[in-house]
């Protein structure tokens, strides 16, 4: 059976709480450009960047619960595995 760790859960429901933030700023860049108030070529770009955090908050709300993630003996990410000259 796969048992999720409660900090897993807790860093997972962070970033989703975060990409929640992100898509509500998404959404009122869209109502904005309907609208016609957005005046500026950052203000066109405000929802664009919105979406693409919020996709990137998701990603990385889902990859907190994956199987790989939740094994406590396997780092993700350490810096033996990303230096150029370590043992594979």
């Amino acid at each position: 059976m796969h048992v999720i760790p409660l900090s897993n859960l807790l860093v997972s429901g962070a970033f989703f709480l975060v990409m929640l933030v992100w898509a509500v700023i998404a959404r009122t860049g869209w109502i904005a450009l309907r609208t016609g108030r957005a005046q500026g070529p950052i203000s066109r770009l405000h929802p664009l960047l919105g979406i693409a955090t919020c996709i990137a908050y998701f990603t990385a709300a889902l990859s907190m619960l994956s199987i790989r993630a939740t094994r406590s003996s396997e780092p993700i990410c350490s810096w033996r595995t990303i230096s150029p000259g370590s043992p594979r």
